[in-house]
């Protein structure tokens, strides 16, 4: 397992708070707003969803996978929201909070990903085999740097056209979460 660096993000809202917590009120709305999502069905205590997902070294792919929500306390000073992926293409765990300050409320997105070893050799090995030069194998470190350093670059882009979207989507009172592209890029 090869943990990515987390992804945070910060983006004020011009919303009111009763219209920012739609934010924890309508989880599979905000799923739908995830790059590549075009299908989002609630199963069990977790939402079933379907992806259409780019990623560097890997075919584009659709992925159905399961998000479980395993936190979203309601008190009145923390308003928060974490949830996970099972069978994503890497675990992936989002933590989405709320923030009221001097200056008005701010939305704050944070991800870690963690990529599966064999996910990693598997993109270390692709990688070596679209060079133009010949790689040794013992390049491998080096490789698996370049290789988490480009699928760290493609999540971050991912992870700013959701928090975009979701901005977009809170600052709009009922207006329905956007189609997505069919490419799931960003």
């Amino acid at each position: 397992m090869h943990e990515l660096p987390i992804i945070a993000i910060e983006s004020p809202l011009a919303s009111n708070l009763p219209a920012a917590r739609k934010l924890f009120e309508a989880p599979a709305e905000l799923l739908r707003l995830w790059p590549g999502v075009d299908r989002v069905l609630p199963a069990a205590g977790m939402f079933h969803v379907r992806q259409r997902l780019e990623m560097p070294f890997w075919d584009a792919s659709t992925l159905d996978f399961h998000v479980r929500i395993q936190a979203a306390p309601r008190d009145r000073r923390q308003r928060y929201a974490v949830w996970a992926t099972d069978g994503w293409f890497c675990d992936r765990t989002v933590l989405w909070k709320l923030r009221a300050g001097r200056h008005g409320l701010a939305l704050i997105f944070a991800s870690q990903h963690v990529l599966g070893a064999d996910r990693l050799e598997e993109a270390v090995n692709t990688y070596r085999s679209r060079t133009v030069w010949p790689m040794r194998h013992d390049a491998d470190a080096i490789l698996a740097r370049l290789v988490t350093s480009f699928i760290h670059d493609r999540l971050v882009a991912l992870d700013r056209a959701y928090v975009e979207r979701v901005q977009a989507w809170l600052e709009a009172p009922g207006r329905a979460a956007p189609a997505d592209e069919p490419s799931g890029t960003a």
